[in-house]
């Protein structure tokens, strides 16, 4: 079952776009990163407490050794790069985005064990999303105005 909706919650919605903000800041910041020292990959885990790539064949190549060992592009801790990227994270005062998932799904509450997907996105200004789920569920009305998937589809043109 999927339904589709609009977030009313404002501290929900501030903190999507402040998340938003800082994943623009540290994407940013790991392209200049990753020019400086040699890093051809533009995939990576927006976070600041550590380095994790998609390497491309070039980068496994350079940087193959510090790798964690079966995890393909996370750098190990102790690695030069990894202590270079959490430190100018730390001097440049990057934040890791906030991952509002839980948060969703607690305002949704859905209590179900099983598979979901989710959404959200701005489109002027406003907060579309969708949720997924194998189990029904309901809205909350405090936190979402529900709409009709034509309703939905119609507001973000497709």
């Amino acid at each position: 079952m999927e339904k589709f909706f609009i977030v009313k919650d404002e501290e929900f919605i501030n903190k999507k776009k402040k998340s938003e903000k800082d994943k623009e800041i540290i994407a940013k910041h790991f392209d200049e990163f990753a020019k400086e020292n040699g890093i051809e990959s533009t995939s990576f885990v927006p976070c600041n407490t550590f380095l994790h790539i998609v390497p491309t064949e070039k980068d496994y190549e350079n940087f193959g050794k510090f790798f964690v060992k079966g995890n393909k592009g996370l750098f190990k801790k102790n690695s030069i790069l990894s202590k270079k990227w959490i430190d100018s994270c730390k001097v440049s005062n990057i934040s890791t985005p906030i991952n509002l998932t839980w948060k969703l799904i607690d305002m949704i509450d859905y209590r179900y064990i099983g598979k979901s997907s989710s959404r959200l996105f701005f489109l002027n200004n406003v907060l579309y999303g969708s949720y997924e789920a194998e189990h029904d569920f309901t809205l909350n009305e405090k936190y979402f105005k529900e709409l009709k998937p034509s309703e939905y589809y119609l507001a973000i043109g497709e």
